[in-house]
This record gives structure tokens, C-alpha cells and sequence, in this order.
């Protein structure tokens, strides 16, 4: 029962619900808003063309929906899903993101690096444990 289809640049398609994005990411909310996104010929559905990736994607909405979340094992990981976090507004996944990198040790291995996310991210957890006070 989709109304919405997100489409990746590897031509993967996720079928979604505009109330569920809209509520999750003040992108999505605004771009819906407009109502302005072109059907298919094959079907009335509106259908949103994104630059990510399917596996990146799907990571997203899987923080969205109450959906197992992915784990993620290297801090570019970690940064590619702060990315999109910031690009589609999706407060949750910056939180998450926030935690996974307290969680991991691999952190303490990255000290400069971390701290350089926590600044560029507004991670204040992070940079706390980062620079002790």
C-alpha cells in the first residue's frame, strides 16, 4: 500500500509511504510537500530519482521504518551515513550514528579523526569522550 517510490542510481526501487518519510526527514516532508514528483507511465505512483545507491539507501530506511538496523563497522561507514543524515534531514540516523561510534573502540584508534566528525557532525557525546574536560 506505497505511495511513493524511491528510486537509486543503481535503479533500485524502494516503495514507501510519503507519511512515514515526511514525519522522519524535513527533506523528504518539504519535497513531498510540493507534490510536484513525476509519475510513470506504467503508474500513477509518484516516483523520487535519488543519487545514493540501493545498500545506501536502504541503510537510510531501515533507520526510518522500525526495521532492524544495519551495523557498521568502519567509521567510513559511519561518515557516509552522517552524510545522509544531513543531506535528507533525518535526525535518528545522526543519533544512531552518534552511538555506533561511542559503542565501537575503533574510535579510540581514530582519536584526530573522530574529533574532526564530532565538530563537522555536531556530535557533542562524541567529542566529550573524544576531549575529556
Amino acid at each position: 500500500d506505497s505511495d511513493l517510490t524511491i528510486r537509486t542510481s543503481d535503479k533500485v526501487e524502494f516503495r514507501v509511504h510519503k507519511s512515514i518519510l515526511s514525519f522522519a526527514s524535513g527533506v523528504f516532508k518539504d519535497m513531498l510537500g510540493l507534490d510536484s514528483l513525476p509519475s510513470s507511465n506504467v503508474s500513477p505512483q509518484k516516483i523520487v530519482d535519488v543519487t545514493e545507491d540501493g545498500e545506501s539507501m536502504e541503510a537510510v530506511l531501515r533507520y526510518i521504518y522500525p526495521l532492524p538496523h544495519p551495523i557498521f563497522k568502519t567509521m567510513d561507514q559511519i561518515v557516509m551515513m552522517l552524510d545522509l543524515s544531513d543531506k535528507y534531514n533525518v535526525p535518528v540516523i545522526n543519533a544512531a550514528m552518534q552511538e555506533c561510534l561511542l559503542a565501537n573502540s575503533f574510535f579510540k584508534k581514530h582519536l584526530l579523526r573522530t574529533f574532526a566528525i564530532s565538530k563537522k557532525y555536531q556530535l557533542l557525546k562524541v567529542e566529550a569522550a573524544v576531549v575529556p574536560e
